[in-house]
């Protein structure tokens, strides 16, 4: 899932890290936002179109082309159906009116601004700054802070339950100059909404008026999906989430959504399984003896997981192909049970398999679907759309790979 700030990765490793409202009405209003984004996509295609028509019509000269298509972008705005409302992309006015590069190169990187460096943000930001990105971004606490330093990262405290560490004047200049954020915090306190929305909604519309950034990403969680006793869910599948975690996350994104819509700029919701990968999976926790959190966990017939790798691999393929107001499940090819993924893990370490839930057991309906919310998660999207190829469809790829680079650090110290 999505996580914040409270632990951080080591660069090298990732070891470890991250008012409700129950009403049919309140359900209707999430149906009701959903048709709304998918108005706002279907106007993105039609531009699209447009662009194609009037370059097919040009004379050869790209740049005449080019002006072309701002012009009518900014004398032909799109009508919104569901709102009423105008909508341009943002990225070609802002590049017609200042100027401002349409795109990432190998001499003009990217500026990332991460709103909660955790486990997943803390290895993008590593194999973005490979590429010679500028990063900043945000973190809790003091400590977190001068590791991230340490890192090479310039962080700032963040903390919406503390009303002293809001962003300042260099924070602010740091979010303003980035041409992509990426939010990582999960709802938390008593906002009703996400935090940074809710915190600094008005510093956010600022900086999305200086025309710099280009792409948001949230990252939310599978788990809006709540129960469809195993079915197969897609990204157009009405989330049933029931639970307030649930809730809140389709709150946050929702206003992320709504903040791209009303604001112009090209905001992407990427709905993620349980992360793992170095320093945070089967392995670390058979080794810490924490197999047996709880009992509702053992007996899901269904988990749907990614490889942090992945993680990465789906939001930079985003990044190079922004598509204003899409969802995304990230997730791999196998949503299979956790014991079995745990039994699997035993098996590549060699150690005795622990006393618990069968496959038998689990698979008997009576037993889990009392208490367990059951979805098996498409990734049918990212893979026609992003093009994604995994780099590991499966848990049992990833734990491979995890334990053989686990044995070459270890043959190297």
């Amino acid at each position: 899932m999505a996580e914040g700030s409270a632990s951080l990765p080591l660069p090298c490793t990732l070891s470890n890290s991250p008012p409700t409202d129950h009403s049919s009405r309140a359900c209707r209003r999430l149906v009701t936002e959903r048709a709304n984004v998918q108005g706002c996509i279907k106007s993105q295609q039609i531009l699209l179109r447009k662009q194609q028509e009037i370059t097919a019509r040009g004379c050869g000269d790209c740049s005449a082309s080019g002006d072309s298509f701002s012009r009518y972008l900014l004398h032909h705005s799109i009508r919104n159906r569901a709102h009423g409302k105008s909508w341009r992309v943002n990225a070609a006015k802002c590049q017609a009116e200042t100027g401002a590069a349409p795109a990432n190169t190998a001499d003009n990187p990217g500026r990332l601004f991460i709103f909660g460096f955790g486990y997943t943000s803390c290895a993008l930001a590593i194999d973005l700054r490979n590429k010679n990105w500028s990063i900043a971004g945000t973190c809790r606490n003091s400590e977190a802070r001068s590791t991230l330093e340490n890192w090479g990262f310039h962080s700032l405290l963040f903390n919406s339950d503390n009303d002293g560490e809001e962003l300042q004047g260099p924070g602010l200049e740091e979010l303003q100059q980035a041409t992509h954020w990426l939010v990582s915090i999960p709802p938390v306190g008593d906002f009703g909404k996400d935090p940074v929305l809710a915190v600094h909604g008005q510093d956010l519309i600022q900086a999305a008026g200086r025309c710099n950034v280009r792409w948001i990403g949230y990252l939310s969680s599978t788990g809006v999906y709540g129960d469809w006793q195993g079915e197969w869910v897609d990204e157009d599948t009405e989330p049933r989430g029931s639970l307030p975690k649930a809730l809140e996350r389709l709150a946050a994104e929702r206003g992320w959504l709504n903040f791209g819509r009303d604001h112009g700029v090209a905001v992407h919701v990427f709905r993620l399984g349980g992360i793992y990968g170095p320093g945070r999976n089967a392995f670390s926790t058979i080794l810490q003896n924490r197999t047996r959190p709880g009992l509702e966990r053992e007996r899901r017939r269904f988990t749907s997981r990614i490889h942090v790798a992945d993680v990465c691999q789906v939001l930079t393929a985003s990044m190079d192909n922004p598509s204003p107001g899409r969802i995304y499940n990230v997730v791999d090819d196998v949503p299979a049970p956790r014991e079995e993924v745990f039994a699997y893990a035993r098996d590549l370490l060699g150690v005795r398999t622990d006393e618990g839930v069968t496959r038998e057991e689990a698979n008997t309906v009576p037993f889990f679907s009392a208490r367990c919310e059951e979805k098996r998660v498409s990734n049918k999207r990212i893979k026609e759309e992003l093009g994604i190829r995994l780099l590991h469809p499966s848990y049992k790829s990833g734990l491979q790979e995890i334990l053989k680079d686990s044995k070459r650090t270890q043959s190297c110290v």
